[in-house]
């Protein structure tokens, strides 16, 4: 009975949770939809592959800079890497 109470409490913190954050949320949830002048796309699968994957591996190639360095060479790969987002 109480694993079974533990069970239906951790459920409804989830649900609490999904439900906040869609009410947060919501209002970016459909901008492609909103401005279709600009060419958003409705998922960001392409950034996924295309330009956050190598980003990530060459921060992990560089995993020993500090903070402020990362920052500095993902600010600059993304400048390079515009033309693409």
């Amino acid at each position: 009975m109480f694993e079974n109470l533990l069970r239906l409490i951790k459920l409804i913190a989830k649900l609490v949770s999904a439900y906040r954050s869609l009410r947060t949320n919501l209002p970016y949830l459909f901008t492609h939809k909103k401005y279709k002048h600009l060419s958003i796309h409705n998922t960001t699968n392409s950034l996924d592959g295309g330009v956050f994957s190598p980003m990530k591996m060459l921060i992990k190639i560089h995993r020993g800079l500090s903070k402020s360095l990362k920052l500095k060479m993902v600010d600059d790969y993304l400048v390079k890497n515009k033309k693409n987002l």
